[in-house]
C-alpha cells in the first residue's frame, strides 16, 4: 500500500516539476522564431512575420517560458502591428504584454522609428511599473532594509523569472577607485554574438561600452578605476545574438543597476567566479572626469584603457579581463575582444578601386593606334584601378600589409622603346615590358580608434608601373587619350578612415600619395575598398 502511494505521488509530482521549467527546445525554438520574424519583416513579409511571432508566443504559453524571451516576442509583435501593418491599437497591446513581462526591455534601434517609439513610450505609461524580473537596485551602500529581501546595503539579484536568458548577481558594494567585477551567465544553447557592459560613474557624461569576455561558465568584465567613485557606479549589460540585435537585458539606460561606492568596507569585496578580488588603484590619486584639485593627478592611470608598466597586476580592467585563474577559457566563444574599441590583433583583407591624378613629364606618349606624340608636361588622369591589401593587425595600433593596384586601362607598350643606342632619348619600357600593376609593402599606424571609426597613416615602397592617360588636342589622330610609362619603382605614403560596421566589416577610404622612379610620374590615388578583419 505504501509503495502504491508512493508511485502515485511521484506521478502527479514529476509532471508539476517539469511543468514549471521551461524546455530549452522549446526556447531555442521561440529566439528562432523571433530572429526568422524580423528578417522577414526587413524583407517586408509582413504576415509571415507575424504568424512567427504568434506561433512563438503559442510556444512560450505551452512551455511556461516567460523572461526576456517572452518579452522580446511581445515587443517584436508589436513592432510588426505598427511598423508593417499601421494597426496601433494591437501594436500598443504587444508593448504592454512585453514592458509588463520585462520592464527594462527597450526597442531594437534597426527596426525602430519615430511613430514605433511613440507607441512604446505610451504602452510603457499605461504599463506601470510592472512586476519584472526581480528586485531592482537600492539606493546604495548603508545599514537597514533595502528593496532587496532583507537587510543589506543594495540590491539582491532574486531568482531569474522562466525563460530569462540572464543570470546575474550585482554587486552589492564597492572600494572607491577599484575595478567593479561583473559577471552573469546565459544558457549555453543560446547562440550569442556578443555581451557588452555600459558603465557610467561621477562625471562621466553617457554610458561608456566594452565587450565582455567569457570566463569559465559565463561572461565577465571590469568596471574601471576611473568610474568607481563615491556614492554609486551605474551599469547595464546587452546580450547580441549572431547578427547584432540585441535579445536580453539586465538594466537598461533609464534604469541601470546600481552598484554602491564605499570609502571603507562593510562587507567581503567581490570578485569574479574563481578569482581574486581586484586591487585598488586609490594610490594612483586619481580624479572622477572634470574633476581637478588638490590630491588627485590626471596623468596616466588605472581606467585610462592603456596597459603600461605595473597596471598589468594593479589594473586588470586596462589590460585584460584578469586576476588570478581567469585565463580559463581565455580564446574561446563568440564576442571576444579587448575590453575597449581598439584594433584586435588579427588579420585583414581590403578589396576596391578607385581613380587618380598625376603630373605627366616632358616626353613621349603613345595611344592605341602606336601614335608617338611629344607631350609638355602637366596634369594627366591615372585611370581607373582596382586594389587588394592583406595585412596584419600588431600591437594595438599598428599594421603590416602587401598591396596590389592593377590599372584597368592601360597602353600595352608594343611601340614604346627603351633606352638603347638606336633611340638614346626614349625612356618607355621596352617592348612588351608594360607592367599593367604595381606590389608595395606598407606600414601603418592606426593613430585613432573609435569605436565605429578609424583612421590611419602609412608609408610603403614597391615595384611596378604606373601609366597615366595625357588627352591631347590633336586632329590628325583618331585616338586623342596618349599614355606614358612610369617606374619600375616608388615610393608611398598616405592615410585613410575605416567606417566600421561592427568587429568584421568596413569600408576602407584611402588617399595614396605615389612618387614613381627612375622614369618619374607623381600620381594620387582615391580609393575605396570593402574591409575585412578575421
Amino acid at each position: 500500500m505504501k509503495i502504491r502511494i508512493l508511485l502515485l505521488s511521484l506521478a502527479l509530482t514529476l509532471p508539476a516539476v517539469s511543468s514549471a521549467q521551461p524546455n530549452r527546445q522549446a526556447m531555442q525554438q521561440v529566439i528562432d522564431l523571433n530572429r526568422q520574424s524580423m528578417e522577414a519583416y526587413g524583407n517586408l513579409e509582413v504576415d509571415n512575420a507575424r504568424q512567427m511571432l504568434e506561433r512563438a508566443l503559442q510556444i512560450c504559453q505551452t512551455n511556461n517560458i516567460g523572461g526576456s524571451i517572452r518579452a522580446r516576442t511581445h515587443l517584436n509583435l508589436g513592432v510588426v502591428y505598427v511598423g508593417g501593418m499601421g494597426d496601433n491599437a494591437q501594436g500598443m497591446a504587444q508593448f504592454v504584454a512585453a514592458l509588463r513581462t520585462d520592464p527594462s526591455i527597450q526597442l531594437d534601434p534597426l527596426t525602430s522609428t519615430p511613430e514605433i517609439q511613440t507607441v512604446f513610450n505610451l504602452a510603457r505609461q499605461q504599463a506601470g511599473p510592472g512586476p519584472g524580473p526581480g528586485p531592482g537596485p537600492g539606493p546604495g551602500p548603508g545599514p537597514g532594509p533595502g528593496p532587496g529581501p532583507g537587510p543589506g546595503p543594495g540590491p539582491g539579484p532574486g531568482p531569474a523569472p522562466p525563460g530569462s536568458l540572464i543570470l546575474h548577481t550585482p554587486p552589492r558594494e564597492q572600494l572607491q577607485q577599484t575595478p567593479v567585477p561583473i559577471y552573469l551567465e546565459i544558457p549555453p544553447f543560446v547562440q550569442v554574438g556578443g555581451v557588452f557592459l555600459f558603465h557610467k560613474g561621477l562625471g562621466m557624461p553617457d554610458f561608456e561600452r566594452q565587450a565582455m569576455r567569457r570566463h569559465g561558465n559565463g561572461w565577465a568584465a571590469y568596471i574601471p578605476c576611473l568610474a568607481v567613485f563615491p556614492r554609486t557606479v551605474a551599469y547595464y549589460v546587452v546580450v547580441q545574438d549572431a547578427n547584432g540585435a540585441p535579445i536580453a537585458f539586465a538594466g537598461n539606460p533609464t534604469a541601470p543597476i546600481v552598484v554602491g561606492v564605499v570609502t571603507r568596507r562593510t562587507m567581503a569585496p567581490p570578485s569574479l567566479p574563481g578569482a581574486q578580488p581586484p586591487p585598488s588603484c586609490e594610490e594612483q590619486n586619481e580624479c572622477p572626469p572634470g574633476f581637478h584639485g588638490p590630491g588627485c593627478e590626471n596623468a596616466p592611470r588605472c581606467g585610462d584603457h592603456r596597459c603600461e608598466g605595473e597596471e598589468e597586476a594593479t589594473c586588470p580592467a586596462d589590460c585584460v579581463v584578469g586576476g588570478e585563474g581567469e585565463g580559463e577559457g581565455e580564446g574561446e566563444g563568440e564576442g571576444e575582444g579587448p575590453s575597449h574599441p581598439g584594433p584586435p590583433i588579427g588579420f585583414f583583407a581590403t578589396i576596391g578601386g578607385g581613380a587618380g591624378f598625376g603630373f605627366a613629364r616632358n616626353d613621349a606618349a603613345w595611344n592605341s593606334d602606336d601614335v608617338r606624340q611629344e607631350i609638355e608636361g602637366g596634369g594627366a588622369l591615372s585611370p581607373g584601378f582596382m586594389r587588394i591589401e592583406g595585412g596584419i593587425l600588431f600591437l594595438e595600433k599598428f599594421s603590416i600589409s602587401v598591396n596590389f593596384r592593377y590599372q584597368l586601362i592601360t597602353y600595352a607598350g608594343k611601340e614604346s622603346p627603351g633606352k638603347s643606342d638606336e633611340c638614346p632619348d626614349c625612356t618607355g619600357p621596352g617592348e612588351g615590358r608594360y607592367l599593367p600593376f604595381h606590389v608595395e609593402g606598407r606600414f601603418s599606424w592606426w593613430f585613432l580608434q573609435k569605436e565605429m571609426f578609424w583612421a590611419y597613416a602609412f608609408i610603403g615602397s614597391g615595384f611596378g608601373m604606373i601609366q597615366p592617360m595625357i588627352s591631347v588636342d590633336d586632329e590628325d589622330v583618331d585616338d586623342t587619350a596618349f599614355f606614358q610609362d612610369s617606374g619600375y619603382n616608388n615610393f608611398s605614403a598616405g592615410g585613410g578612415a575605416l567606417i566600421r560596421f561592427g568587429n568584421t566589416v568596413g569600408l576602407n577610404v584611402q588617399l595614396d600619395f605615389d612618387q614613381m622612379f627612375p622614369v618619374a610620374y607623381t600620381n594620387f590615388d582615391l580609393g575605396l575598398g570593402l574591409q575585412l578583419t578575421f
